[in-house]
C-alpha cells in the first residue's frame, strides 16, 4: 500500500507529460507531432506550399499537433517509413504498393482531379511527326523520352504497353519530370515521350501533362498532339503507418475531407497539387494495378 501510495505522489509532482513518458511516447504532442511527408509540386520553379492553414485546421479538429515535411526524393519515403519518422504521405500509387509490400501502410483517402479519381498516361508526338508516327507501332527504332523509372504514367504503364506489342525503341532517356518529356517533344529532340493524362475540359483547357508548359510555350497544344491514351490508373492515396492509432487515423482523415471543403483548403489543394478533392478509399482501389505490377515484372 505504501509502495501504491509512492507511486501516485510521484506522478502527481511529475505532471501529465511524465505520465505519457511511462507508458510510451504521445502521439500528435508539441514534442512529438503527427508527421506527414507531402509531394513536391508539379511544375517548374514552385515555390514550398505553406501548409500551415492545414496545420491549424487539424489541430482544431483533433487537438493535436502536426508537421508536414517534402521529402527530397521517393527514397526519403521509404527511409521515413523505415526509420519510424513518419506516420502518415500522401504518395504516388505505385509507391503505394512498394510501401504496401515493405511496410504494411494502409490508404484512407485518394485524390480526386477533375472530378475523377483515375488518371491515365498518353504518348505524345510532334506535330510534324504525325505523317511518319501514326500509332504506337511507328515508335519502332525512334528515341523516346520517359520522366523517371518509377513513375506509373511516365514510364512503367506506358513500357509495358510497348513491351506487349513488341515494340522496341531505337534509344530511350529519363527526363526527370513530366515538363521535361513535353519540352523535349515540343523541341523535337526526341520523336515521343509519355507523360500524364486528364481529360481536357469543355472549355477547350487542357489538363494532361502539356499544360505544364502553358506558360513557356501557349502553342504547346498546337506543337505537341496526343497519340496514344492508356488505361486508367488509381489517383495518388493518402496512407497512413501500420501501426497508427485506427481512432487518430479516422479522425484526420475526417479533418482533411472537411478542409478541403473551405475556400481555403480548396485552394491550397488546387492551386499547388491541381486537387479537387478526396475520397475514401481502401487497398482493393489498387488490385487491378497490383494485378499489372505482377504481370509486368514476372
Amino acid at each position: 500500500m505504501k509502495i501504491l501510495q509512492i507511486i501516485l505522489l510521484f506522478i502527481l509532482s511529475t505532471g501529465c507529460d511524465k505520465i505519457k513518458s511511462l507508458f510510451g511516447p504521445g502521439i500528435g504532442t508539441k514534442e512529438t507531432p503527427i508527421s506527414f511527408y507531402f509531394p513536391k509540386p508539379q511544375g517548374e520553379n514552385q515555390p514550398t506550399p505553406d501548409f500551415s492553414p492545414l496545420i491549424d485546421f487539424l489541430k482544431n479538429e483533433t487537438g493535436l499537433y502536426f508537421k508536414f515535411t517534402i521529402p527530397k526524393s521517393s527514397t526519403g519515403i521509404d527511409d521515413g517509413f523505415y526509420n519510424n519518422l513518419v506516420d502518415g504521405a500522401l504518395v504516388p500509387p505505385l509507391k503505394y504498393l512498394d510501401l504496401k509490400n515493405d511496410y504494411n501502410v494502409k490508404p484512407y483517402l485518394k485524390i480526386i482531379r477533375e472530378g475523377k479519381d483515375y488518371y491515365k498516361s498518353e504518348f505524345i508526338i510532334h506535330k510534324d511527326n504525325e505523317e511518319v508516327i501514326k500509332d504506337l507501332s511507328d515508335l519502332k527504332d525512334k528515341i523516346l523520352a520517359f520522366t523517371n523509372h518509377d513513375s506509373a504514367s511516365g514510364y512503367i504503364i506506358p513500357h509495358e504497353i510497348l513491351f506487349v506489342r513488341k515494340v522496341a525503341p531505337k534509344d530511350v532517356l529519363f527526363a526527370f519530370s513530366h515538363a521535361n518529356v513535353v519540352r523535349l517533344v515540343y523541341k523535337k529532340e526526341v520523336d515521343a515521350g509519355v507523360t500524364f493524362h486528364q481529360d481536357q475540359l469543355d472549355s477547350g483547357v487542357i489538363k494532361d501533362g502539356r499544360s505544364l508548359l502553358l506558360n513557356e510555350h501557349p502553342d504547346v497544344a498546337e506543337k505537341v498532339k496526343i497519340l496514344y491514351v492508356s488505361g486508367k490508373i488509381p489517383n495518388d492515396p493518402f496512407i497512413f503507418r501500420k501501426d497508427f492509432p485506427e481512432k487518430i487515423a479516422q479522425q484526420i482523415t475526417e479533418a482533411i475531407l472537411k478542409f478541403v471543403k473551405t475556400k481555403e483548403g480548396g485552394d491550397l489543394f488546387s492551386q499547388v497539387y491541381n486537387i479537387d478533392g478526396f475520397s475514401k478509399t481502401s487497398d482493393y482501389d489498387f488490385e487491378d494495378l497490383r494485378g499489372l505490377m505482377k504481370e509486368y515484372f514476372d
